[in-house]
């Protein structure tokens, strides 16, 4: 058992009281005592000190009165819903979401306060009465100008018991995961609070009532007004008072005996509370009204950021166009084209592409354009830009996914510091980026009856949809995103405008990150064979001047290295070489025409399969030239006549 471990004890004992949790955080060799700290109720925040003698201490470990207790040792029980989250992240959300307030730094700042009172702490546990020798203390740093007059001396002892009793600064991190969990029904003793209007809390027996009205009374086609009226006629037998003064007339409802009955909002807030909003209005105005009319009144749903990569949505859309094969015989795979778009200002940031089928991998990909720059990756697919239209690279804070193959965004810490999945069936969740995609198109595999084959390769189709991409930075209307400010300034209602003002105005949470990192993080990860004049991929060559200025090919001639490849742009590559990243292009044996370099991993993989096939058939039509040969040979050496042996005697005539 360590210091701080929680024991649950099974029954009274000496100053034990049976149910209540304790932990030992000192023993004293010397007086032969133990200090116990405990909790008075899980979620009240307050520690009180117990001792005991060493020996009734292990009296009750021995006799079982002491148990382990399976509990989070290092955080309060108030604290127990943050076990195991890491308190950085959660900060990086509060601070995504607005909120001023440091929680992190405020466990630092309460930390310093007990520094005074951590020197003294063999002095403060050896004392007869632990709390009361803290409550001395702090006294006397706040006489002495060491606590600031503004720390409370109780809560400064509490603050001083928790960190004795954990160890940690975590411990001091602020309760607020209990804000908005007080259930009045769970203490009907106590007060419900100032008296609302003519309407009070309703009973448990109110609140069946409600809701047994609605599932009687509900209908499609039915306000919820109607709803509550038929419900107060038949569960709560309510009627009406109706009066005329002055010319107008009024009407209330009233219960004959004085009991109690919900007003509108009141039947409609425990509906929201047991079956949720949406399935209220699912049920009472269908599918087609709640999508149409419904969800209007949300709001624009880039009014929770304001910020540049505040929030970044990526989608997946599938091209129309069907692209023609690299490779006679091989059947072309339909092109997936994954975007990434900011929510402030509507920006094409990111773009990666996908054949045959939606991979985690193209997801990927889009982040590595975010991270590095689309005019980097316009450069590796040799598409002509206007620099103009690019937006500022890096990574933002927040990342808006559907759940599939995108969420292997979740294995990269890198990424995005929160991520959000959407729901199934929510086709409003992303509609910055679902806006964007092209009008003949679906986002479903299984509805692409309009696919047509066109003449351009895999690659040829990649730049169309990022020039197009880029295009939209500059062509797209974001008027409705025009603060007053950007048009007091006339900034031209289109998204790089937007962007370049947030930039030049520092609206930005845009992450740096290095090339080099990003490669690492983002590309795909496949094995190079070191050849004598350069590395091999799937059958391609590359090479480079810093690979031929390094001494790679001299050290690791036969060995296979790990890189970095682009699944569309695998014209250029990177291998890990010591540590660093050395860059390769893909060499072609002879001179072609341009644009033939230009190649995916997939027409790599095809153009390797035919290579081996190719090469099978060369070493057996070589073989069979070589048989030919040899059969000749024989033919010719059976068909030659023997010479006649010359006798011994013959004189061969010599010349004058």
């Amino acid at each position: 058992m360590r210091l701080g471990d929680p024991l649950v004890a099974t029954k009274d004992f000496h100053n034990l009281r049976k149910g209540l949790i304790y932990r030992c955080i000192h023993r004293d060799g010397i007086a032969n005592r133990v200090v116990l700290t405990w909790h008075p109720k899980p979620e009240a925040i307050r520690t009180e000190v117990t001792i005991l003698g060493r020996r009734q201490f292990h009296d009750a470990l021995d006799a079982e009165v002491l148990t382990p207790f399976d509990a989070e040792p290092g955080l309060p029980p108030w604290l127990s819903t943050l076990a195991g989250i890491d308190l950085e992240f959660l900060e990086e959300r509060r601070r995504a979401e607005g909120r001023k307030r440091n929680l992190l730094r405020l466990c630092a700042e309460r930390e310093d306060a007990l520094q005074g009172i951590l020197e003294r702490k063999f002095e403060i546990l050896t004392a007869n009465s632990p709390k009361a020798a803290i409550r001395s203390r702090v006294k006397a740093l706040k006489g002495d100008g060491a606590l600031e007059p503004r720390h409370n001396t109780e809560r400064v002892t509490e603050w001083a018991l928790l960190y004795l009793t954990y160890g940690t600064a975590d411990a001091l991190y602020p309760a607020t995961v209990l804000n908005g969990r007080w259930d009045r029904a769970e203490c009907p003793g106590e007060s419900d609070g100032y008296r609302s209007g003519e309407y009070r809390r309703l009973s448990t027996s109110a609140i069946e009532k409600c809701l047994a009205g609605y599932c009687m009374h509900q209908k499609k086609g039915r306000p919820l007004a109607e709803v509550w009226t038929r419900t107060l006629v038949t569960e709560f037998e309510c009627k009406t008072n109706p009066s005329r003064r002055g010319g107008n007339y009024r009407s209330s409802i009233f219960h004959p005996e004085g009991l109690e009955f919900p007003s509108y909002y009141q039947f409609r807030y425990q509906l929201d509370k047991k079956y949720g909003k949406e399935a209220v209005q699912l049920a009472l105005h269908g599918a087609h009204r709640t999508r149409q009319r419904s969800k209007t009144s949300l709001g624009k749903f880039s009014n929770e950021v304001s910020d540049y990569l505040e929030k970044v949505e990526l989608d997946a859309y599938w091209v129309r166009e069907r692209p023609r094969p690299d490779i006679p015989g091989f059947e072309p795979a339909a092109l997936l084209v994954v975007e990434a778009v900011d929510v402030s200002n509507g920006t094409t940031v990111g773009i990666g592409f996908c054949e045959g089928a939606e991979r985690g991998q193209s997801y990927l990909e889009a982040t590595f354009s975010m991270a590095v720059g689309l005019d980097r990756l316009c450069e590796m697919l040799g598409v002509e830009f206007d620099p103009d239209l690019i937006p500022q690279p890096g990574l933002g804070q927040w990342d808006i996914l559907d759940r599939g193959p995108g969420t292997i965004l979740d294995k990269v810490a890198l990424a995005f510091a929160v991520r959000e999945i959407v729901g199934s069936y929510q086709g409003q969740s992303k509609p910055h980026v679902e806006t964007n995609h092209p009008k003949y198109m679906d986002i479903h595999m299984g509805a692409m009856a309009k696919q047509m084959t066109s003449s351009m390769r895999v690659v040829e189709l990649a730049r169309i949809a990022l020039q197009a991409a880029i295009r939209r930075n500059g062509s797209k209307n974001v008027e409705s995103r025009l603060s007053h400010r950007m048009k007091l300034e006339e900034v031209a209602p289109n998204p790089i405008s937007v962007h370049n003002w947030q930039i030049r105005n520092g609206h930005t949470q845009a992450r740096h990150v290095p090339f080099e990192k990003a490669v690492r993080n983002f590309l795909k990860v496949d094995s190079f064979v070191v050849v004598p004049d350069g590395l091999l991929l799937r059958g391609q060559s590359y090479s480079s001047s810093e690979l031929r200025k390094s001494d790679l090919l001299d050290q690791c001639q036969g060995l296979t290295l790990k890189g970095y490849v682009h699944s569309i742009a695998a014209k250029v590559a990177w291998v890990e070489f010591k540590g660093r990243l050395v860059p390769l292009k893909a060499d072609l044996p002879v001179l072609t025409a341009a644009g033939e370099q230009y190649v995916t991993l997939e027409g790599l993989a095809e153009m390797d399969e035919i290579r081996r096939r190719l090469k099978k058939e060369q070493r057996d039509t070589a073989a069979a030239l070589m048989l030919e040969a040899q059969m000749v040979d024989l033919k010719q050496k059976a068909l030659k006549p023997k010479s006649r042996p010359r006798a011994a005697n013959d004189e061969t005539p010599s010349s004058t």
